[in-house]
């Protein structure tokens, strides 16, 4: 590959790294809808209710959570089991109190053990939807990915074998791209007395060859 595309390992990295901010966007789309339809289905107000320290909370969380989609799970997880826990250990002292709410302490600790669910249910359950949508995205991308990467090692090997490829997809791919690409033709390592001949492949189509001594 080296041989035929000059900074081909830049041009991978930079189309890898545009993928993968095109999925985290997404999928912070997505997350952020399932977040508004569940704050609807449940009644609830965490996303809508404005700009305040838990709202804040839960998107920097969100963000970390869907760049690392599948720790992000795992995290997720984790927290939803605690917080069930927590709220199961409310449940059973407010049940196990009914019967003393006659003073005013016994209904402040009443109070103190309402449900809050409606404070984590929501952003808990679009975090997870955004993460699944970060890992269905970045699957596609990379599917993308290895299908580029297949199209020119074949043309590489193609050209390693004289193959005419001037007709071909690939090279007429490269003959569109705005600025020309420099292919080489002999291999330095098996042929190192050889003049390496370098084909520049233009915008018009046109081929320019160059001779350099290796």
């Amino acid at each position: 590959m080296s041989r035929h595309f000059k900074g081909g390992f830049i041009t991978e990295l930079t189309s890898q790294s545009v993928l993968n901010l095109g999925c985290y966007v997404f999928s912070i789309g997505i997350s952020l809808l399932a977040w508004f339809w569940f704050d609807k289905t449940f009644g609830t107000t965490t996303l809508t209710s404005g700009l305040n320290a838990m709202l804040i909370l839960w998107l920097i969380i969100g963000l970390f959570n869907l760049w690392y989609p599948v720790l992000g799970i795992y995290v997720i997880i984790i927290v939803n089991r605690f917080l069930v826990q927590f709220e199961k250990t409310k449940l059973e002292s407010r049940n196990n109190s009914n019967a003393h709410t006659d003073d005013d302490n016994d209904l402040s600790f009443l109070s103190s053990t309402q449900s809050t669910q409606h404070l984590w249910v929501a952003p808990l359950a679009a975090i997870f939807v955004g993460c699944v949508a970060m890992l269905c995205f970045t699957y596609i991308a990379g599917i993308f990915m290895d299908t580029v990467d297949v199209l020119f090692i074949c043309y590489a090997i193609d050209k390693d074998n004289n193959v005419d490829l001037a007709e071909s997809e690939m090279g007429i791919l490269l003959k569109a791209m705005p600025e020309g690409i420099v292919i080489a033709v002999a291999d330095p390592v098996s042929q190192p007395d050889i003049v390496k001949e370098h084909i520049l492949i233009m915008s018009d189509g046109q081929e320019n060859t160059a001779h350099v001594q290796v």
